[in-house]
């Protein structure tokens, strides 16, 4: 990188008229930021193309009668669940997300009058009622880890999905919905204040 002083400024300072040493100095510096503006690499836009295991997630068809979030922790059934609710944060990285139960409405759902800018964080709710109505939902692979995928094939933050999968423990002891299949039912119309996060 070039110094921005590229020659011995006191070796010349005493036989150079001063605009002469300033016009040499700021050339320079001009220089120094042109050089390192070039070989700095633009930036390249990020791809969000689903993984194809993701992909493999989609199911066309809807599966059938669903449990409400809140319904299905209560009653915990093995095997096979589905289950019904809204997408209400997105792991970044990863085939995973929090869903919530849809008969908790999100911020301005039933209030036209609350602009709330992000309302799939529930913030109108109080912290236990967001936890109670909440489960996380995670894809996993066969070695049980979750699926490794930059979005989410056709899904953004509140949309209305079925889950096929199996409710299981993990190794702290919390509640997750191991999915298997994701059915989008609904997509809301969102006001022109909410703006999605890329």
């Amino acid at each position: 990188m070039l110094s921005a002083r590229p020659f011995p400024y006191h070796h010349y300072h005493a036989r150079l008229d001063p605009m002469t040493l300033s016009m040499r100095f700021h050339s320079a510096l001009l220089l120094a930021v042109a050089l390192a503006a070039c070989s700095s690499d633009p930036a390249k836009p990020v791809d969000r193309t689903p993984s194809a295991a993701a992909q493999q997630l989609v199911l066309e068809k809807d599966p059938g009668e669903a449990s409400g979030v809140v319904r299905a922790k209560a009653m915990r059934p093995e095997g096979r669940v589905v289950i019904v609710g809204r997408v209400a944060g997105l792991s970044d990285g990863t085939a995973a997300f929090r869903l919530m139960d849809a008969t908790l409405p999100f911020c301005g759902e039933s209030d036209q009058s609350n602009t709330c800018p992000t309302p799939w964080d529930y913030c109108g709710e109080s912290e236990p009622r967001r936890i109670a109505h909440a489960v996380w939902v995670e894809a996993r692979d066969a070695a049980g880890q979750p699926i490794a995928t930059p979005s989410l094939p056709g899904l953004r933050l509140l949309d209305k999905v079925k889950v096929v999968g199996e409710l299981v423990d993990d190794d702290e002891h919390h509640l997750v919905l191991v999915a298997s299949g994701i059915h989008r039912v609904e997509r809301p119309d969102l006001p022109a204040h909410v703006q999605l996060p890329n």
